[in-house]
C-alpha cells in the first residue's frame, strides 16, 4: 500500500508541476467544455433522425455497444511497459 501511495503522489505532484506554471489546464477546460456540448448537439440530432427513419431499436442497440467496445479497446491499447512495477506504473 505504501509503494502506491507513493506513486500516487509522485504523479501527482509531477502532473501539478506541468501544469500550474502555465495556462493549460484552463484551455484543456474549455477546449472539453466546447467538444462536450457539441457532441451533445450531435447526438441529439442524430438520435431524432434515426428514431423518426426507423426506431429506438438501433440507438438502443449502439448505447449497449458502447461500453463493451471501450472495454476492448482499453484492454487492446493498455499495456505493461518497462516501467511497470518500478514505482511508475502499476502492473496491470
Amino acid at each position: 500500500m505504501d509503494r502506491r501511495r507513493r506513486a500516487a503522489r509522485r504523479c501527482f505532484s509531477r502532473c501539478h508541476r506541468i501544469y500550474s506554471k502555465s495556462g493549460s489546464v484552463a484551455t484543456v477546460s474549455g477546449l472539453a467544455g466546447g467538444v462536450t456540448g457539441f457532441v451533445t448537439i450531435a447526438a441529439t440530432y442524430t438520435i431524432g433522425a434515426v428514431t423518426d427513419k426507423y426506431s429506438f431499436a438501433p440507438i438502443l442497440m449502439g448505447a449497449s455497444a458502447a461500453p463493451v467496445l471501450a472495454a476492448i479497446v482499453v484492454f487492446a491499447l493498455v499495456r505493461n511497459t518497462k516501467n511497470t512495477g518500478n514505482g511508475v506504473v502499476l502492473r496491470i
